[in-house]
């Protein structure tokens, strides 16, 4: 069997397990899911294609967005 852009497709997949493995056990929706990627070694082409958005690494800027969701 072969999948096209296979890393972006596990991603997504594995994204979509983790909010209905979520809701089942705990009762809510995951609203954010955070990953890393080493900027100095990867430009994170998998993420991207899988529809993940780029976040600067600001906790504070990062704090009002959440805050701003939930609103």
């Amino acid at each position: 069997m072969r999948v096209a852009h296979l890393a972006s497709h596990l991603l997504a997949r594995a994204t979509r397990r983790l909010s209905a493995d979520w809701q089942a056990r705990y009762g809510h929706a995951v609203w954010l899911v955070e990953t890393f990627v080493e900027q100095d070694r990867f430009v994170g082409t998998a993420y991207q294609a899988a529809g993940r958005l780029d976040i600067p690494v600001l906790v504070g800027q990062l704090t009002l967005m959440v805050s701003g969701l939930r609103s």
